[in-house]
């Protein structure tokens, strides 16, 4: 019987809740230099979440799914945050995976915190299985409109996902 999205997307949730997210230290990858990775196993499930950043806070990586050493799902993401947004997004990402609220394996469509709002633009809403979009995160300001609020993007990722 072929892998369901909804099995992905639990380990997936499960996975990113024990990697980046969590603080943990991730694993240097030396056959791709700069890269460092979280590894997660469960059954006959391995996740694979590997990245990079430059020293100007660009960053892009791949997250690969397999079951029984087949490939099921992957994402790919590329972006830049500065370091001040990091916690942030790190809290966003969190509460999307420990509830299972995600859109395109990135956070919900909005979350406002004390000093930031994140935004998650998906034209393919909650579809797991094949999916792209590209999350924001602004300063707060007294601006009410998103127009204005543009003006203080203080950076963005760009996703694409899909069950193989």
């Amino acid at each position: 019987m072929p892998i369901q999205a909804f099995e992905v997307h639990d380990l997936f949730c499960e996975a990113m809740l024990a990697g980046w997210v969590s603080g943990a230290e991730p694993e240097v990858l030396p056959q791709f230099p700069g890269f460092k990775c979280y590894q997660y196993e469960k059954g006959s499930f391995t996740l694979i979440d590997m990245f990079c950043s430059s020293r100007l806070h660009v960053s892009f990586g791949q997250t690969i799914v397999w079951f029984a050493d087949q490939p099921v799902w992957m994402m790919n993401y590329s972006g830049q945050y500065p370091n001040r947004a990091i916690p942030f997004l790190k809290d966003v990402l969190q509460i999307a995976y420990s509830t299972g609220n995600t859109l395109g394996g990135r956070g919900a469509a909005y979350i406002s915190g004390d000093d930031y709002v994140y935004f998650n633009h998906n034209p393919a809403g909650t579809n797991f299985a094949d999916s792209y979009g590209t999350e924001y995160i602004f300063e707060k300001t007294d601006a009410d409109d998103f127009t204005r609020m543009q003006a203080c993007e203080i950076g963005h990722h760009h996703y694409r996902c899909l069950l193989l």
